[in-house]
């Protein structure tokens, strides 16, 4: 009986572990995620802390937005004081206490219950000021977020592009190993060959392994730098799938130039910058304004706790301020020297944004022109792969080294192509996909 367990546990353990050990390499095969391009803008978008950032400082110009909006509402206070007295004349409590008056001459209790209701009816502009300058605000907090969003876009694009143009190297280097190696494999080595001919086809097959596991490590240093970009956990498997063939279109600079200025956010932050500015300056001249207050106050004092007694007034208050050192001229001054300075930056944020995108449409012009050179280039070097490639010679790994050459450098402006078409979109702020 024993034997039969055994034996049973024995067949057992021979199915299911090589079964365990195909799912357990099958698992590890497939990746996590199957990411695109708007797929990991997304998530970029999602998960990048300045994304996060700028969304928090929007709800914080919203909570501003509603604060400064509170002030147009009457304030109303309610307070209950008990004092234990020992005097032999009236006394006054310290503002912190409510500037409390107590009438009493002799020791003992006081207590007082107050209602107080008041109400700010002019401000020379203070309120309604800063209520435009928190709306304001908001603009330039949502004009920041779109800063950002097209940052990481163009941060996103740039780096799956260059990741994408190293898996296209790193197949390259693949197919032509694998068919280095199958034709001498065919085709063995001739007896005749001298050693330096042995050692050119071993040097040329070499050399291309080490350029590939060279650029197998960076790949895996790139997929870690993009994984990082998207805000995904660095551990995460995964593979992109994304077509990479050039976009061939020609644009008009002066039409790149208008959508920059339309689109791009910049110019609308330095614009509610300025007007935030001039609202300053609206601020500070104000503080030489008068201001009238309303106050209406009820009470129930009384030296136990009842509403037999009761006092109430209405206040009309007139605050006007006469001097104070001179620090609402200096304030007024320093806030029109700071507009003034904000006007030659937005001078110098025009011609920043011209600059870029005149350099980045000729990168675009430039690598467009290089594609086709680049092709052609290629084309030639892949007619000579069956008239070169007879046999195992050093003449077939001289013609393989020279496809890869080719072939290595028309990716590579297809990547600086598409790169480029990219910079092109964060310099005017928009996408140039046909909609």
């Amino acid at each position: 009986m024993k034997r039969i367990i055994v034996l049973a546990s024995t067949i057992l353990a021979t199915f299911l572990i090589p079964m365990g050990a195909a799912c357990q390499e099958s698992n590890t095969a497939v990746p996590e995620r199957v990411l695109s391009i708007s797929l990991s803008i997304s998530l970029a978008l999602n998960n990048r802390k300045e994304a996060l950032l700028a969304d928090k400082e929007i709800k914080i110009a919203v909570e501003r937005i509603n604060e400064a909006e509170s002030f147009n509402y009457p304030k109303i206070d309610m307070t209950f004081n008990y004092s234990r007295v020992d005097t032999d004349h009236w006394m006054m409590l310290p503002p912190t206490f409510g500037s409390l008056l107590i009438p009493k001459t002799t020791p003992g209790d006081y207590c007082l219950t107050r209602l107080s209701l008041w109400q700010h009816v002019y401000s020379g502009g203070v309120y309604k000021s800063n209520s435009k300058l928190a709306q304001s605000n908001l603009e330039r907090a949502d004009s920041q977020k779109k800063v950002v969003q097209n940052d990481i876009t163009f941060e996103v694009k740039k780096e799956f592009y260059s990741l994408l143009a190293t898996e296209k190297k790193l197949e390259t280097y693949k197919t032509v190993i694998s068919s280095i190696e199958q034709k001498m494999e065919s085709v063995p080595a001739p007896a005749s060959w001298t050693s330096v001919e042995k050692l050119q086809v071993q040097d040329g097959l070499q050399g291309l392994r080490n350029e590939y596991t060279l650029l197998k490590n960076e790949y895996e240093k790139q997929k870690l730098e993009f994984l990082q970009t998207i805000g995904l956990e660095l551990n995460t498997s995964f593979e992109i799938n994304e077509t990479f063939e050039p976009i061939m279109e020609i644009y008009d600079l002066n039409k790149l130039l208008a959508w920059a200025f339309q689109y791009r956010p910049e110019p609308k932050q330095v614009q509610v910058q300025e007007e935030m500015d001039a609202l300053s300056v609206k601020l500070s001249m104000a503080a030489r304004s008068p201001t009238v207050s309303l106050g209406a106050h009820y009470e129930f004092p009384g030296e136990t706790f009842n509403f037999d007694k009761k006092a109430w007034n209405a206040t009309v208050n007139l605050s006007l301020p006469i001097y104070d050192g001179f620090a609402s001229i200096y304030r007024t001054r320093q806030k029109n020297l700071q507009k003034d300075q904000n006007k030659l930056k937005r001078k110098d944020m025009e011609d920043s944004i011209q600059f870029e995108v005149r350099k980045s449409y000729m990168d675009y012009n430039f690598w467009m022109n290089e594609m086709s050179e680049r092709k052609n280039q290629l084309n030639n070097s892949e007619q000579l792969l069956p008239a070169g490639i007879i046999g195992n010679s050093p003449t077939m790994v001289a013609v393989y080294n020279s496809y890869v050459k080719y072939k290595l450098s028309y990716i590579e402006a297809t990547k600086e192509h598409l790169i480029s078409r990219v910079t092109v979109e964060h310099a005017i702020g928009k996408t140039l996909a046909k909609e």
